[in-house]
């Protein structure tokens, strides 16, 4: 398993380097890692000769909600580069979706907000209460 993480990170890694996408390469990878360590333990205890049966559906199911994120979260970052943003990195939980973009100096616009808003809402099932947009300025 943990041989298999190194091969997912380094494939990231080389795919931030190859892409315009270079602004939130970190992102990726720490969003990465942190699942694959999540899904690792998720892993342990479901497999665990002493787990209940609750504590192994439990873990399959957190271990379900972590892919579908996953694959969502992909989904929507390539919608939002479809859309004009010049990058983005999207982070999925069960109480929320968060979604950093690069903004200009005087913010993000309302029309910018609202393609956010309106992508994230129809392509999940969050509702736009649940969305929060962290606008990454420049330096």
């Amino acid at each position: 398993m943990l041989h298999k993480q190194f091969k997912v990170v380094e494939h990231l890694g080389n795919i931030c380097l190859q892409s315009r996408r270079k602004r939130f390469c970190g992102s990726f990878l720490t969003r990465q890692q942190s699942r694959d360590e999540a899904l690792g333990l998720l892993e342990t205890a479901a497999a665990g000769g002493g787990a209940s049966q609750e504590t192994i559906d439990a873990a399959m199911e957190s271990i379900t909600a972590m892919a579908t994120w996953s694959l969502q979260e992909t989904q929507v970052e390539n919608l939002l580069l479809a859309k004009d943003f010049d990058d983005c990195v999207v982070y999925m939980t069960g109480e929320g979706v968060t979604v950093a973009v690069p903004a200009p100096p005087e913010g993000l616009s309302t029309a910018s907000v609202a393609r956010i808003t309106d992508t994230i809402t129809s392509e999940t099932d969050y509702a736009a209460s649940q969305l929060r947009i962290i606008e990454v300025k420049e330096d």
